[in-house]
């Protein structure tokens, strides 16, 4: 990451010292943003290799990210860890819910859920433990709230699934492994798995 610094440093003098107009420190500066961006972001937004998203999440310091490496890991002790590193509120009740709903500890993640503010986040995961539950009027209700359309489809596969048509199923996990991208796409993935696996 510091090679890049350094070559914007070294460029930037070049061309001061070239005399070369100021639109060309510019346009580095505009390439030198490009690089950062796809160095930093691109992975986790935009890439559709499963295994390049996991590599980027495990190099990460960031202790959410360690957390969604960990827990896609299956290392859910260390990813337990991790979330008391997280210092954004709203993410740590986020990953403290992921958690507890992994575990089947609903009683928990509902606890977790009221601290949360509206969102599609909430809306889901309290329509995954309404189901869950076999609350079924929860489930609705929740379920008629979101307007994300890869949680309506998580909800949708699961429907399926439970059923009996697992075929269907399976092909929508797939349209939605080619549609994804980034983390969305992992989390597909790991969804997969888990179906191909009951």
């Amino acid at each position: 990451m510091v090679w890049l610094y350094v070559g914007l440093f070294i460029a930037s003098f070049m061309l001061r010292v070239l005399g070369l107009p100021s639109w060309t420190q510019i346009l580095l500066f505009a390439l030198f943003s490009v690089g950062i961006f796809y160095k930093l972001l691109y992975p986790l937004f935009f890439s559709r290799n499963a295994s390049v998203i996991m590599e980027y999440l495990k190099k990460s310091r960031n202790p959410h990210y360690q957390f969604v490496y960990h827990f896609f890991a299956g290392n859910l002790d260390q990813a337990e860890k991790k979330i008391q590193k997280v210092k954004s509120k709203q993410l740590k009740i986020m990953d403290q819910v992921l958690l507890s709903t992994k575990k089947m500890e609903y009683s928990e993640a509902k606890s977790f859920l009221s601290d949360l503010k509206e969102s599609d986040y909430k809306w889901y995961y309290r329509a995954v433990i309404a189901a869950a539950e076999g609350d079924e009027e929860e489930y609705e209700t929740n379920k008629s709230k979101l307007k994300d359309s890869t949680f309506l489809s998580f909800l949708q596969i699961e429907e399926m699934f439970k059923s009996g048509k697992e075929k269907e199923a399976l092909a929508l996990v797939e349209h939605e492994v080619k549609r994804l991208r980034g983390v969305k796409l992992l989390t597909v993935t790991h969804y997969q798995e888990e179906l191909l696996a009951r």
